[in-house]
């Protein structure tokens, strides 16, 4: 049972798609949770993250130890992690 939005409580539908999106979602968040505590610990300062993107601000030529604190693999985790990161003085897309 679920609040539907409208003031109503319902059933909702599970189907695969929404439990891999789920799980995809988890495990984003347990990898990237970590990677950015251990970024604020490094010297970073975190000012946001939406879905697999982080932004942090430090000093200039620091960007090869932020994607070596952002990829490192939590003990869980068994795959290989990559990350593209571009530096600016403002958000860039």
């Amino acid at each position: 049972m679920a609040d539907q939005g409208r003031g109503r409580i319902g059933y909702d539908y599970v189907y695969g798609g929404l439990l891999c999106e789920n799980v995809v979602s988890a495990t984003a968040r347990g990898i990237m949770v970590p990677a950015m505590w251990r970024l604020e610990q490094g010297g970073f300062d975190v000012l946001g993250c939406i879905h697999d993107e982080i932004w942090a601000q430090a000093e200039p030529n620091r960007s090869e130890e932020f994607k070596t604190l952002m990829c490192k693999n939590p003990s869980w985790c068994n795959m290989k992690i990559e990350s593209d990161l571009k530096v600016g003085v403002r958000y860039l897309k």
